[in-house]
């Protein structure tokens, strides 16, 4: 149990979690002490581990704010276990991120909208362009006379 604890004070929580798991049942009092002791340092476990990819999580998504950083910072936060202390942290963080894509699929989406109406309207003053040349020159041709001769 010492040796568990040594570990755990330098945050080896794994291998303290080991050392208490090779304690037999048969020995009831130190088995009891162990089990807590390994709540205890899972718990530590799963804050430590939680904070690194919270941290890991931030840094991915506050280096870009792009699609690509929202799925690399989703997968990060998936890792965090549920039973750790940053869950709820990094389920805001997440929300953070989602409202952050919705914003930005939203105006990639009036930015495609924008593009396709002048598009349209391009290809409209075009047309129009042409009838008015068309027109014009149907207006500007000489007048033909037709001589027809009966024979």
């Amino acid at each position: 149990i010492s040796k568990a604890q040594s570990l755990a004070t330098s945050q080896k929580y794994k291998e303290a979690i080991y050392v208490l798991s090779e304690i037999p049942q048969e020995c009831t009092e130190f088995y009891e002490q162990a089990n807590k002791l390994t709540s205890e340092f899972y718990i530590k476990h799963i804050s430590e581990e939680g904070k690194i990819l919270l941290a890991e999580a931030r840094g991915v998504w506050n280096s870009s704010q792009d699609r690509a950083a929202a799925d690399k910072a989703g997968e990060i936060l998936a890792k965090i276990n549920p039973a750790a202390p940053q869950y709820d942290e990094a389920a805001k963080l997440g929300e953070e991120i989602a409202k952050r894509i919705e914003a930005l699929d939203a105006r990639e989406w009036q930015f495609k909208l924008q593009k396709q109406k002048d598009e349209t309207e391009i290809a409209k003053l075009q047309i129009n362009a042409a009838k008015d040349i068309a027109i014009e020159q149907a207006r500007n041709q000489p007048d033909i006379v037709y001589d027809i001769y009966w024979w």
